[in-house]
């Protein structure tokens, strides 16, 4: 992984300069705000907004532990010519912790704070494997929801009588330059995405917490879980639906921030919130059973508008990945003009298939049986008829009004994993109505054949990782394609016409527990979890055969880990959740009790890392779901 300085912007900093009144906002630049390696120091920069400070402008930026008004750290900086400056971190002599970075300009008495970053630190004790019991599984998990509700919830508007959310920080990624097409002279588009911070403290509603709450109750026995959980969704009712439009306030951009019962965006570096109907979380398929149950009017209402706002062309069915929320169902008129560089991912096709097949199994409406059709025919097209893997999209080349969006040339594996078991959910629902089993058949059939081709095709057991972009026939894909080079060679090349390239990951795909994702803070891959659970459902021998030798192996990678972070300064918390998830899938789908061993192996092991970690909090990162899911199933499992 490269190391890099990332560009972020924050709380604007009011200043008076040179007897100038100064309005512009400041912006601070760190390599990163989770120090999860074992580095010495913390580089980052100081940055104007827009016009630039006088050289001469002397500002004090300063590092406060959260909860102390103590300074632990501080330097004045002189700004050069282009009003920015440069500094560096002592954080292995800081104590570990949460800390807040200030900046302030000479002779103001105010400073604003700005982000939070953390220091990592860990106890001397090594982690001591012992092996639990079930109830260790369940205590553990009761316990974490008893921190998170007390340190990470908030009362809606913040109003002492309003409803109670817990809250979770929006994604925290790390920060990379991402490529796009060849240009004709043989340079790269590029874009920067910065690394954000965690939001302290989180004000966004965490949904993938509603179901296990439900769980929970069901395994404690105490209804107060439940109870959360329909107090949250009745209040979600009122505030979290857009009146204009009927979308929910939900998805992978965005969500609903309690503090104001509004929509926040929840696609870092992005103040517009957009509507896309997937979530990238522990549970891509999102509480629907809550939501019809307590707003089934507005869950209609949201499922008869995704038709007007992403589908572009309704005779062609092409569509965008997102649309904006600033756009009346009432015109029912199509919000999205037709044009080749909207990008429609298969994960979102398919998670759109699932969510109108869930509004047809409840309420009927053929309109949402007959989109839920044509969007699976529009794919069924595309799928390769040996492989079974389909494009990764259809579309992002270059703008073309009104011109068709032609598929994409390779299969990208998360996204195929992830449309695979959407597939499932929406023949599971299809399956409740009578009129929905032929559509049923070919989503259950398109389902098996994605899945097969991705566990054939893409996890190559030698290096353990799974490659993220294939040839339509199965075969790698080594060209560059979107984000990342695929061989360092290519990226070698790419330099010498463009500096900057040096600036782009080399990445095949993403491992077990070593090789993680180049923008994520967690090791691991959702992807063993989301095709054993096609296992599962299907009963298919070959896919649980595959599936077994992928968490064989996880196992042995876990037991090569001595702590909670990797070499490459990754959590393995996630890693182990959804390795812990397939291997509970793999026992419901054999019964062999082999599959459950694995799983508790992993659990214990994991428990054992988390244990020596006083800082940071695994529990305030939004992939906390995954690993209490995981710990709820293995104890249901052993029930």
């Amino acid at each position: 992984m490269i190391t890099r300085v990332l560009s972020i912007s924050f709380i604007a900093l009011s200043c008076l300069a040179s007897a100038q009144n100064f309005q512009e906002s400041l912006r601070f630049e760190l390599e990163t705000y989770q120090i999860l390696d074992a580095r010495q120091d913390l580089k980052g920069k100081v940055l104007p907004r827009k016009n630039p400070l006088p050289s001469s402008t002397i500002l004090k930026v300063s590092a406060s532990r959260m909860g102390s008004n103590e300074t632990a750290w501080s330097v004045d900086l002189n700004l050069s010519e282009n009003g920015s400056a440069s500094f560096s971190i002592p954080v292995s002599a800081l104590d570990g912790g949460y800390y807040t970075l200030t900046g302030s300009l000479e002779g103001e008495t105010n400073p604003q704070p700005g982000p939070v970053f953390c220091v990592r630190q860990l106890s001397d004790s090594p982690p001591n494997v012992v092996e639990l019991h079930r109830e260790d599984y369940l205590k553990f998990t009761v316990d974490t929801f008893r921190a998170i509700a007390e340190q990470q919830s908030s009362k809606l508007r913040g109003e002492a009588e309003g409803v109670t959310f817990l809250t979770v920080t929006r994604p925290v990624y790390r920060g990379y330059r991402s490529i796009g097409y060849k240009r004709p002279d043989g340079t790269f588009e590029n874009y920067w995405f910065p690394e954000m911070p965690m939001d302290f403290p989180p004000f966004a509603v965490d949904f993938d917490l509603w179901t296990l709450l439900d769980r929970l109750s069901d395994a404690t026995g105490d209804a107060k879980y439940r109870g959360m959980v329909a107090a949250m969704a009745d209040a979600f009712k009122t505030v979290g639906f857009d009146p204009k439009n009927g979308l929910g306030y939900l998805g992978v951009e965005g969500g609903l921030d309690v503090r104001t019962a509004s929509l926040v965006s929840m696609k870092p570096g992005t103040e517009q919130a957009q509507f896309k109907p997937m979530n990238v979380g522990n549970d891509p398929r999102l509480p629907l059973d809550r939501l019809w149950k307590h707003a089934p009017d507005e869950m209609h209402r949201m499922s008869l508008a995704m038709f007007y706002g992403l589908i572009s062309d309704p005779e062609s069915f092409d569509y965008n990945r997102f649309c904006h929320y600033s756009w009346s169902d009432a015109d029912a008129k199509h919000v999205l003009e037709r044009n080749p560089a909207h990008c429609a991912f298969e994960s979102v096709g398919a998670r759109m298939i699932h969510w109108w097949a869930a509004c047809y199994a409840r309420t009927g409406d053929e309109k949402c049986l007959h989109y839920a059709q044509r969007m699976t025919s529009k794919w069924r097209a595309v799928q390769h008829p040996e492989s079974g893997l389909v494009p990764d999209f259809f579309g992002a080349v270059a703008s073309q009004p009104g011109a068709p969006m032609p598929p994409g040339e390779w299969a990208e594996c998360r996204g195929a994993s992830l449309a695979a078991l959407a597939y499932l959910d929406a023949a599971a629902e299809l399956q409740t109505r009578e009129g929905g089993a032929a559509l049923a058949k070919q989503l259950s059939e398109m389902s098996e054949k994605l899945a097969l081709g991705v566990a054939r095709n893409s996890y190559d057991g030698d290096r353990r990782l799974f490659i993220e972009h294939l040839q339509l026939d199965g075969k790698p894909y080594a060209s560059a394609a979107r984000y990342t080079f695929h061989t360092q060679a290519e990226k070698d090349e790419a330099v010498k016409r463009d500096p900057i390239m040096a600036e782009v990951s080399v990445y095949m795909g993403t491992g077990l527990y070593r090789n993680p994702s180049y923008w994520e803070h967690c090791a691991g891959t959702s992807m063993v979890y989301e095709l054993s659970e096609v296992a599962r459902i299907t009963k298919n021998a070959e896919l649980i055969e595959r599936c077994g030798r992928m968490v064989n192996d996880a196992l042995d990678e876990s037991r090569k880990q001595s702590g909670p972070f990797t070499a490459d300064g990754c959590w393995t918390f996630r890693a182990s959740g959804h390795y812990i998830k397939a291997a509970v899938s793999l026992y419901r789908a054999t019964n062999d009790a082999r599959f459950l061993d694995i799983a508790t192996e992993l659990a214990d092991r994991e428990l054992a890392r988390l244990s020596t970690v006083v800082y940071p909090e695994w529990w305030r990162m939004p992939e906390r779901a995954t690993l209490l899911d995981a710990l709820l199933r293995l104890y249901e499992a052993k029930s």
